[in-house]
């Protein structure tokens, strides 16, 4: 590995892979309700390009610093990274990371079934143990020098997840049920479609009510406000990722016109989807230089 990160960062955003971690399962294979699933595990000694506005991601970090130098902000409130806290962030949450020194840091990016509860804290923070604590710097030293096979990596990001996730002071919601794992599952493979609450009900066999009645209870959310939020996750990659107008963006996530796509983003991103690539191609070709 590098001494540090001078590169962007694609795995800020949708792309679970940095470029600067060892990558393990893609994006896109469903977890149980119990097992997380790796996508990537990366540490640097000089974590120094860790500014990453307005991310909204389709899968779950953990993040430990060595020392203190970087930030989250969720919802207008900053949380240090700092040696004596892990914080673990669900997806599709959206947050600011942000940076004001090169400094040691470890991640990993996975993705999980669990649900919290609506109670819990946003991010978790958690009090690492003297056991965790060793885990987090073998585990980093063993990235860094670049000399351990990925299969040990892979298994030691796995036990620390495995005890960061059994913590007791996480308030963890029951597995989702069979009905509403089928309606999101096929929610986020016909993006592009109509998903009225009649179609989806029908679909998995239950009535509207039912339908509304799993999303509130299980998901906090409406069905309505759930597609939508899938729809801005894939909308703000393919504004990042790809050369399809705003128009086209549109259409291909399920919008009906431009001003409507427009309106949703805004209120989930707090920025208008043009304002958003601009920022995201601004912010992209700094790290090219």
């Amino acid at each position: 590995m590098s001494d540090s990160v001078n590169i962007a960062n694609s795995g800020a955003y949708e792309n679970p892979y940095s470029g600067n971690g060892i990558e393990f399962t893609p994006l896109g294979i469903s977890p149980s309700a119990e097992t997380p699933v790796l996508h990537e595990a990366g540490s640097v000694p000089n974590n120094s390009c860790w500014n990453f506005p307005n991310v909204l991601s389709p899968f779950w970090r953990l993040y430990y610093n060595f020392e203190p130098g970087h930030h989250v902000e969720l919802s207008g409130k900053k949380y240090d990274l700092t040696p004596d806290r892990v914080l673990l962030i669900p997806d599709h949450i959206l947050l600011q990371c942000c940076s004001t020194k090169p400094v040691r840091s470890l991640w990993l990016h996975f993705s999980l079934g669990k649900r919290l509860m609506p109670q819990q804290q946003i991010p978790v923070i958690l009090q690492p143990t003297d056991q965790q604590l060793q885990l987090i710097r073998n585990l980093s030293d063993e990235i860094v020098e670049g000399t351990v096979k990925a299969d040990r990596i892979f298994h030691r990001s796995l036990a620390l997840l495995h005890l960061c996730i059994s913590h007791r002071d996480i308030d963890w919601a029951g597995p989702l049920p069979g009905k509403l794992q089928t309606i999101v599952q096929a929610i986020s493979q016909r993006l592009d479609q109509k998903l009225p609450n009649e179609q989806l009900a029908s679909e998995a066999g239950i009535s509207v009510e039912t339908l509304c009645r799993l999303f509130s209870r299980y998901l906090h959310t409406s069905p309505a406000r759930y597609v939508n939020q899938i729809r801005i996750s894939r909308a703000g990659y393919l504004l990042e990722h790809s050369d399809l107008s705003i128009d086209q963006i549109a259409e291909s996530t399920g919008f009906p016109n431009r001003a409507y796509f427009s309106r949703v983003f805004k209120q989930i991103s707090t920025l208008a989807p043009a304002e958003f690539r601009e920022r995201k191609l601004t912010h992209r070709s700094q790290f090219k230089h």
